[in-house]
């Protein structure tokens, strides 16, 4: 018998990990925001946690929250505390909706710090030395960290034992975007995975004004400073932050003392295409 040119073993069929997004168990689809909404308060008893950004998707998202789920808590996700013009929105809503708005660093920020991103020497050695905490990746590790502290026996408020097992909201529009309509399409509004679902995914801008207009609610300065909501440490809110708000720039350098940096970068592409059109 020739042994000299065995045949290759097939390698065994790679098993696909399962993803409860894909099951269709839980690809159930909605008819309507309204229905998804109701469908969720069912089963956790009408708790919720709300993703809020101040901006006006949140907004709207939590006013329709509130005709589903009784007990909602909101959450906010700071780049640098003590921000005025946050802090001012934030007293806002909470006076707006009567409900206390709890405020968390973003994990983002905690990679901003171990990678020294826009950080001084000075800056950089206190953040070499901090210990960071392990089991903080990303979002949906702070929200079951949320969802852990409300269970916990250091809760002082025996109420919030309800929200360990609630989902959270957030402003998650198909509108949004083409890619956020093909996914919502696909995987529907609700990602087991994250624990995360969508209450207003198929609201339109007309609907979007006409939730805004009739709650009368204001939105917030950020969309006279930036166009849209504060939502990181680049050029584009950083440099419009340091006109408008002096003090607020200065507690950003406090922590990111290079942000200058990314401004100066901005004004070198400006000047780059505006040089390079003259010929």
């Amino acid at each position: 018998m020739d042994r000299s040119n065995p045949k290759p073993t097939p390698s065994p069929a790679k098993k696909e990990r399962y993803s409860p997004n894909k099951d269709p168990a839980n690809r159930r689809q909605f008819k309507c925001s309204e229905e998804l909404c109701k469908y969720i308060s069912d089963r956790t008893n009408g708790y919720t946690l709300l993703y809020f950004s101040c901006g006006k998707d949140s907004v709207v998202a939590w006013l329709q929250l509130r005709r589903y789920f009784p007990h909602i808590l909101p959450f906010y996700m700071y780049a640098v505390p003590g921000l005025s013009f946050v802090e001012n929105a934030i007293d806002y809503y909470q006076q707006y909706f009567g409900c206390k708005i709890y405020q968390f660093p973003n994990p983002s920020v905690f990679d901003m710090m171990r990678d020294n991103v826009f950080a001084t020497p000075d800056q950089a050695d206190v953040y070499d030395a901090l210990d960071y905490p392990p089991d903080i990746q990303g979002t949906t590790d702070l929200e079951n960290s949320i969802r852990e502290w409300c269970t916990g026996l250091d809760n002082p408020i025996p109420e919030h034992a309800g929200y360990g097992m609630a989902m959270t909201a957030t402003g998650v529009r198909s509108a949004d975007s083409i890619n956020r309509m093909s996914t919502i399409r696909k995987y529907g509004s609700v990602n087991y995975v994250t624990g995360q679902f969508y209450p207003i995914y198929d609201f339109k801008k007309e609907r979007m004004v006409k939730e805004l207009r009739e709650a009368n609610i204001a939105l917030p300065v950020d969309y006279t400073i930036f166009g849209r909501t504060f939502d990181g440490l680049d050029a584009r809110f950083i440099e419009p932050l340091k006109e408008y708000n002096t003090d607020d720039y200065e507690k950003i350098k406090a922590y990111f003392g290079l942000v200058d940096v990314d401004i100066r970068r901005l004004q070198h592409r400006r000047e780059y295409w505006a040089n390079r059109n003259v010929y």
